[in-house]
């Protein structure tokens, strides 16, 4: 994508984030038993997961005249200029659909079971890391998305839907996360969530997570502009200790040396700030030296 004039990165966001069912405890440092089914497990317990999450990117270089995540895929918030069912909305162009699909890694740390006070048993989690991160042909450079470290993560939730046994469950996702394209960050402490329903064992397995991520970016006058819609997280998998590290390494180090500093304009044209004279190249970290971005 050719470098493109911005003085503002304004972002819309219904209903957010994250992410991403699945778990296998690995208790305080060994890995958890055989997956628990009938129950949920009794023990507090941290879990290495890794899944990809794919959702589709609408790109408009005509003023924004162009069909939305809404129109397209009926999530996101309805665009207020335009009136559902008038000539205008049925004259809006279809826009360019790139579907990424991006590695996502989570470390969570989950709390023993209780039962609620209304009857139902539930567990509490907390996602304490999480990255992910893949290739946009649209936006030229790498997407990634990583659990902002200068706030409080919220908990998530796993939830029985009846009295009398602990599945199926309900599983509520919520992290406080950032945005990146290569090493820019264009979006900080975003609030989201996400959800899995008709869950039968822990970790679940063979379940889609479904989270809401309309995130409008419109750069300088707003052409192009860019709009991340629903999507869903699947394929996942429980990994180990070590795998989950070597994969924060790699998302990490997309954000290290990439477009933005190797094309200083670029980066101007990101940041909305101006142009270095010059960008010294990044240095290559080796796996589990590198802090976080």
């Amino acid at each position: 994508m050719s470098p493109r004039n911005s003085s503002a990165f304004l972002s819309s966001l219904a209903g957010c984030w994250v992410a991403f069912a699945v778990f296998l405890g690995v208790s305080a440092g060994a890995q958890a038993q055989t997956p628990t089914s009938g129950k949920f497990p009794p023990n507090a317990e941290i879990e290495y997961e890794r899944s990809v999450i794919r959702f589709p990117i609408l790109q408009c270089d005509i003023g924004g005249l162009c069909q939305t995540c809404h129109e397209l895929y009926d999530c996101g918030a309805p665009d207020g200029a335009i009136t559902s069912g008038s000539a205008q909305s049925t004259e809006r162009k279809k826009p360019r659909i790139e579907m990424v699909e991006l590695t996502a890694y989570m470390k969570l740390v989950r709390d023993v079971p209780q039962r609620n006070a209304l009857g139902y048993r539930q567990f509490e989690f907390l996602i304490e890391e999480w990255e992910l991160f893949g290739y946009s042909e649209m936006l030229g450079g790498w997407l990634s998305f990583s659990a902002s470290h200068d706030v409080i993560q919220p908990n998530s939730l796993a939830l029985a839907l009846q009295k009398t046994s602990d599945f199926p469950a309900l599983i509520v996702y919520s992290a406080i996360y950032d945005i990146y394209l290569d090493d820019v960050k264009l979006v900080s402490n975003r609030a989201g969530t996400a959800m899995g329903r008709g869950v039968v064992e822990i970790p679940p397995r063979n379940v889609t997570v479904a989270f809401t991520k309309p995130q409008q970016v419109l750069i300088g006058s707003g052409d192009p502009t860019e709009e991340f819609c629903c999507g869903t997280c699947e394929d996942m998998q429980t990994i180990t200790r070590e795998e989950f590290e070597a994969g924060l390494a790699e998302a990490r180090a997309v954000r290290m040396a990439k477009k933005s500093n190797s094309d200083p304009a670029a980066r101007a044209a990101l940041t909305g700030g101006p142009a270095p004279s010059a960008a010294p190249a990044a240095p290559v970290k080796a796996p589990g030296t590198d802090g976080h971005p």
